[in-house]
């Protein structure tokens, strides 16, 4: 046998990542990094039901994709509006099993439709949530079978809810390499400095209590990146860590009309559900995640409101209402404090 000196050993060549040919490969954006809140325990508790919270997310994305292409393909421009409600300024999507990586280079329209991107996806099931009067879990539906008159089954639609972190800073779209069903393919991959602290951000600080309930969390590059002053009422500092603000989504459930405090009486769309699941949880490990929900659309609200010309005086009834219509008025001041 030839001894291995006299071989030459054939090395693996060494091969930059090379710039994503179809997009451009280095700008400085805003990047988030989103997990699906409690996905583990889906997939151990019911996989296909786990897999349906994936088809939600592709439905909302669809949907806002086709939308974009009705206003290019009829030459119309969509009003600030209709705007907020599309993908236009998703420059970068890629998913990953239960995390997202969003990117874009235009922060002021970005938030509003990142917002309602994360409204749209817990609404797509949660109306099921509040017809739910059965003994059932509330994500446990009936569904009608299609094409078997008047055969039903039951379905977990489990909410899709998400926890992150954004920054803003360079990144970079990379064309890499995968193996697919034992083919190469070429795969998208993003990196830099935003990617890192974006995910660093999802979990800041130690308190027990960042960990719960589907909450965005904000270095201060992404406060220096916003200029409209709107946006920035919305970025509020987390007690107790240091460079660090939150970002209130929900509050982009209502709509500048005039009207404040009709438009809380929207507050029912997020609240009627995230009670009902909060209120099936009790005595489990996930009851703080929603009760972190509730928490998190009133204060939404009352900061909305309170920019919007609403006193906080009303505002505060006006939730507390809310509330007392859910059969949770025993929250009100844990989740105004």
């Amino acid at each position: 046998m030839a001894s291995m000196a006299g071989r030459s050993r054939r090395l693996p060549r060494l091969v930059a990542l090379q710039p994503a040919a179809n997009y451009p490969c280095r700008m400085n954006g805003i990047f988030v990094f989103l997990d699906i809140l409690g996905f583990k325990s889906y997939v151990d508790a019911d996989l296909v039901g786990a897999a349906l919270m994936l088809e939600s997310q592709r439905n909302i994305l669809s949907v806002g994709l086709s939308d974009t292409a009705w206003y290019k393909n009829h030459g119309t421009i969509p009003d600030a509006f209709q705007a907020e409600h599309l993908t236009t300024t998703f420059h970068h999507f890629l998913p990953f099993s239960d995390s997202l990586c969003i990117a874009s280079a235009q922060p002021d329209q970005f938030l509003p439709q990142l917002a309602h991107f994360l409204i749209s996806t817990f609404c797509f099931t949660a109306h099921a949530y509040e017809q739910n009067r059965t003994g059932f879990p509330p994500e446990n539906i009936k569904i009608a079978v299609i094409g078997l008159s008047g055969v039903t089954e039951r379905r977990n639609w489990f909410p899709v809810l998400w926890r992150g972190g954004i920054s803003f800073g360079q990144f970079e779209c990379v064309d890499s390499q995968g193996i697919i069903n034992g083919q190469k393919r070429e795969a998208p991959l993003l990196i830099g400095e935003a990617v890192v602290r974006a995910v660093n951000m999802e979990k800041p600080g130690n308190q027990e209590s960042l960990r719960k309930g589907p909450r965005l969390f904000c270095d201060p590059y992404v406060r220096a990146a916003v200029t409209d002053t709107r946006l920035l009422t919305l970025l509020v500092p987390v007690p107790g860590i240091p460079n660090c603000e939150e970002f209130l989504w929900p509050a982009f459930l209502y709509n500048a009309t005039g009207q404040p405090e009709n438009e809380l009486l929207q507050l029912h769309d997020l609240l009627r559900p995230a009670v009902a699941l909060w209120r099936s949880k009790q005595g489990t490990k996930y009851e703080c995640h929603y009760f972190e929900f509730i928490r998190l659309i009133c204060r939404s609200a009352l900061t909305w409101a309170a920019t919007n010309g609403l006193g906080v005086t009303q505002a505060r009834a006006a939730i507390v209402r809310s509330l007392n219509v859910e059969r949770a008025g025993e929250l009100e001041a844990s989740v105004l404090s």
